[in-house]
């Protein structure tokens, strides 16, 4: 499989698995519904596995060797069944924003949680538990549309300003992480601080 061979060093089939893994609870958590959401690892070797365009979470768990895409650094498909996800330049441009200064994050979570949707839309927006929070904060970009380029500038840019969640405003959130798994992790802490602030604001 293409596959294990971009890099001997990667863990391989482990990637595989891992990509299976995060689709799974995101599939089951119901925040990537039908072909939402993304995930992408950069690889040592520069290049950048992504999931495909227009695949489920669910295809993903099943069959990631499949579902998945490599991509050079400039974006180009070096590799894969499908063409990769419409918001890969979000991608490539976060990645570039923390070469230097966070060279760890080889992993972003891309889902649609709704807490954090509702608790980015609230004026004013509650505040949420610092200490609770990953090191870097959160972030909340201006609505764009999806896969443009501005999207991708204003991601980049909060990446580059330290966050480590960055919420779209009616759309969904990244997380930048050292591993796939901990990127989820980090959207489900989030996810349950925004929904008790949400419903603290309800009531």
């Amino acid at each position: 499989m293409w596959l294990m061979e971009t890099d001997a060093d990667s863990g391989g089939t482990d990637l595989l698995d891992e990509f299976a893994y995060v689709a799974r609870a995101l599939a089951e958590h119901g925040w990537c519904v039908a072909n939402a959401g993304n995930l992408s690892q950069l690889m040592p070797d520069g290049t950048i596995i992504v999931t495909g365009a227009g695949t489920t979470m669910a295809e993903v768990a099943v069959d990631p060797g499949r579902a998945l895409v490599q991509i050079d650094a400039e974006g180009e498909k070096l590799a894969g069944y499908y063409e990769p996800s419409s918001e890969v330049l979000a991608h490539l441009l976060t990645y570039q924003a923390v070469r230097e200064s966070r060279p760890h994050i080889t992993a972003l979570v891309h889902t649609h949680s709704p807490a954090l949707l509702v608790w980015a839309s609230l004026d004013p927006r509650p505040e949420l538990p610092k200490d609770k929070l990953p090191e870097g904060g959160i972030a909340v970009n201006p609505y764009f549309p999806p896969g443009t380029r501005e999207l991708a500038d204003a991601c980049a840019e909060a990446a580059a300003e330290g966050a480590s969640l960055i919420v779209w405003e009616k759309h969904g959130v990244i997380a930048l992480a050292r591993t796939l798994s901990a990127g989820l992790e980090m959207i489900e802490a989030a996810e349950d601080l925004a929904q008790a602030a949400v419903y603290a604001d309800e009531a």
